[in-house]
């Protein structure tokens, strides 16, 4: 593996798709500060303090659409282990945890990925918020953390974790739907549906094979591949 762990750098996933040729296979990008993240459709990703911001290379899943699933199936697995906390999914890159105080649901984390300059790996991104955040920002999912309080932890260390895990638990597609599917905070349950042309409102009913989402509206089930949900 090539670890690259920085103190200060604009953005993970921005310095490793720029950075792939040249580092070649199995690289990990960490950092302490994350001065210029984005997310899903370029939308801004703040880091803070307790916030994890990872960049790493991957092989495809076998069904190339369940990649990023397969990792948040995968980050879910790591925390319960480590840390002994049950995180929840939401379709189709956000990592959810109930707040210990509130028991609202909260986003802890997103995953972003990228084609690589390598046609057989993807540029995989992962922002994750372990401690709880001094800031009063606004999202329209509210921003929380995997732990109730800080403790003592090293990001470059942590990094390479996650990394080693994901690598070493990879998930065949019929066990990423499966799992995803149980984990999905908002299974069978009424949600609002954005994608560029429209707005629904209907019953999320699951993932399918290929990783769409199965929306339930009007009588009919339709599946789509990009979008985003509003609980």
């Amino acid at each position: 593996m090539n670890h690259k762990h920085f103190e200060d750098i604009k953005s993970t996933q921005d310095y490793l798709v720029e950075h792939q040729v040249e580092l070649g296979s199995d690289v990990l990008i960490s950092c302490e500060n994350q001065l210029s993240g984005h997310g899903q459709y370029e939308r801004r990703w703040d880091s803070y303090q307790g916030s994890l911001c990872i960049s790493f290379t991957l092989s495809p899943n076998e069904v190339i659409t369940l990649s990023s699933l397969e990792v948040g199936c995968l980050i879910t697995k790591y925390i319960s282990t480590r840390y002994e906390v049950d995180l929840k999914l939401k379709w189709p890159n956000d990592v959810l945890a109930n707040d210990a105080l509130t028991g609202e649901a909260k986003k802890v984390g997103g995953i972003l990925l990228n084609n690589s300059s390598s046609n057989k790996q993807l540029v995989v991104g992962v922002g994750l918020n372990f401690f709880p955040l001094t800031s009063t920002d606004q999202y329209r999912t509210p921003a929380g953390s995997i732990l109730p309080k800080e403790i003592s932890f090293s990001k470059e260390n942590e990094a390479k974790g996650i990394y080693h895990f994901i690598q070493s638990n990879r998930m065949g597609p019929n066990e990423v739907v499966k799992f995803w599917n149980e984990k999905c905070i908002h299974l069978n349950k009424k949600i609002t549906f954005i994608d560029a042309e429209k707005e629904i409102k209907g019953e999320f009913i699951g993932i399918g094979r290929n990783g769409e989402a199965l929306i339930h509206h009007m009588g009919t089930t339709a599946s789509y591949f990009s979008g985003s949900i509003i609980l």
